[in-house]
């Protein structure tokens, strides 16, 4: 913010950063070309084709997209907001604890990523499963998809997509280019933790007036996200993998399981148990567990020594914070 700043430029909420007092020529219908300028509809021509659109770059974020520019600055907008959210939550994963000390004690901070996380916002369903069917064979069941090798995540426009499945895979990109380990994460086990944090995410909603800005978030709600299923899994249907047979596995073990969606919503629920049950009291070990597994230093066990207790026993109180949250809400 503070380069556009001194580069003569100003916020504009419909349409990014833009030269200051450029406002009433782009409310009229008026874009910038080189020295001259457009219609609306002729710089949406310029901007079709994906690698062609337009982009529009926050502290954290880059979106690029041929939807519009004001969709471009409403999804940037979005995952800077996430971010920030998950920033408050983990923000070991960016700064180290000497960084967040200086910070307290009066360091000015810059708030700004050299290498801002890509974002590729298609226009619609069909240009997204298009663009991606070469890399991605089953890409039309999904609504969003991170790719870790090349560090982009990519979505599209349109009444399909789905508010929990943009932060679930904007998430998994915050820890993943947060802190670079030596292999693939869940390479060899934990790999239900990546998708469980990932999935907890999915229970984030804004509170404040509709129409303007939040006034605050809340995460973890028992009727939101996919708690309600984690809830319904183990003590209605008595669905549940121990967490000694879950810990082993590896994000290609778990891909491979036939019961995978009732292992996203029991991940989603030990997620919210290690974050918000037991009085908060392993929300520091699920951190470091994240950590390193992002780090590439976990083990089958790492929870349980984090812990402290042995998998048995956070298996038995996961039932008992499962059954204190409220049923049906």
């Amino acid at each position: 913010a503070a380069r556009e700043l001194a580069a003569g430029k100003e916020w504009d909420p419909r349409f990014g950063w833009i030269q200051t007092g450029d406002g009433p020529r782009y409310a009229a219908g008026e874009r910038p070309w080189g020295n001259r300028w457009i219609t609306a509809a002729e710089d949406a021509e310029r901007h079709a084709a994906l690698d062609r659109g337009w982009q529009v770059r926050t502290d954290h974020v880059m979106v690029q997209t041929n939807h519009s520019r004001e969709a471009a600055v409403e999804f940037a907008v979005r995952l800077e907001t996430l971010h920030h959210v998950w920033r408050q939550l983990f923000g070991e994963f960016e700064l180290p604890a000497a960084e967040l000390q200086a910070r307290l004690d009066g360091k000015q901070p810059t708030g700004y990523r050299r290498k801002p996380f890509r974002v590729f916002y298609h226009r619609d369903r069909a240009a997204y499963n298009a663009a991606l069917a070469p890399r991605q064979p089953q890409i039309e069941v999904t609504l969003g998809i991170y790719f870790d090798r090349e560090r982009e995540s990519h979505f599209f426009a349109g009444p399909e997509q789905d508010g929990g499945t943009i932060d679930h895979e904007a998430v998994h990109q915050f820890f993943e280019e947060a802190n670079s380990g030596g292999r693939r994460p869940g390479a060899t086990s934990n790999a239900w933790a990546i998708e469980g944090i990932a999935c907890y995410f999915e229970s984030l909603i804004a509170l404040g007036e509709p129409g303007r800005p939040p006034a605050a978030f809340a995460i973890g709600a028992a009727s939101e996200g996919r708690l309600p299923a984690a809830r319904q899994r183990r003590l209605v249907d008595d669905y549940y993998v121990p967490l000694a047979e879950l810990a082993p596995l590896a994000m290609a073990d778990l891909q491979k399981r036939t019961d995978l969606p009732q292992l996203y919503s029991q991940s989603a629920g030990l997620a919210a148990f290690l974050m918000d049950g037991a009085e908060g009291a392993y929300r520091k070990p699920f951190a470091e567990l994240l950590k390193r597994i992002y780090a590439g230093q976990d083990k089958p066990d790492t929870l349980s020594e984090l812990t402290g207790k042995s998998y048995g026993e956070l298996d038995r109180e996961y039932r008992e914070f499962l059954a204190t949250l409220p049923a049906g809400e």
